[in-house]
């Protein structure tokens, strides 16, 4: 209301109506009844703050920064980290897939707990180019797809980038514990900036 105040004195015109707070989110009802439940933190893919928060914890991760380096993820994937197998380039905000290939060499893995999934995701060049998404060894459906998620005739799941934004990957119909989420594109745009998390109801 302030900042509304602010703009009126400023001479602004805020036709659209009065102000109506919109208040918290629902949250999903799984997650309030599920004991110790608990929301993967926020996850960055450039190694300066992946670093810090130990959100990437592969040590060839952070060698040659700026240079492609061949990653192999453990046999243990620990909840809340991301990934990266295959050849790939690590830069200070973000990591792209290192090069083009024809059978998804490159695949980004994590573990979370969570309803919804969003990833921040860019192209190098400015060109469009899909990724494939799998939930838990499977592709995607219907019921569990985010609206950035498109499910191809044969069933596979794919990410369309088109733009530089967030998308929704994942929207499923409740809160659960432990999935594992991977990503990969054949296209060396593939950039990864950043993955959030929510249990609410509805939205990411």
């Amino acid at each position: 209301m302030r900042i509304r105040d602010l703009l009126l004195d400023a001479g602004a015109t805020l036709s659209e109506g009065p102000f109506e707070a919109s208040g918290d989110q629902p949250l999903d009802q799984t997650f309030i009844e599920t004991r110790r439940g608990s929301v993967t933190w926020e996850l960055y893919a450039g190694f300066v703050l992946a670093e810090l928060g130990g959100y990437v914890r592969q040590s060839d991760f952070f060698k040659n920064t700026g240079s492609m380096v061949d990653l192999e993820s453990p046999d243990d994937l620990k909840s809340g980290v991301t990934y990266f197998d295959g050849q790939w380039v690590v830069w200070p905000e973000h990591t792209r897939h290192g090069r083009d290939t024809i059978g998804y060499e490159g695949v980004l893995s994590l573990v979370y707990s969570s309803r919804g999934l969003n990833a921040v995701v860019s192209s190098e060049s400015g060109q469009p180019y899909t990724a494939r998404v799998t939930l838990n060894g499977d592709f995607l459906t219907d019921e569990n797809k985010g609206s950035g998620v498109t499910i191809a005739a044969n069933g596979e799941s794919f990410l369309s980038v088109n733009e530089p934004r967030m998308y929704s990957i994942i929207e499923a119909p409740a809160y659960s514990k432990d999935n594992k989420l991977t990503m990969s594109s054949n296209s060396d745009d593939f950039e990864i900036f950043a993955f959030t998390f929510g249990v609410y109801e509805t939205g990411p």
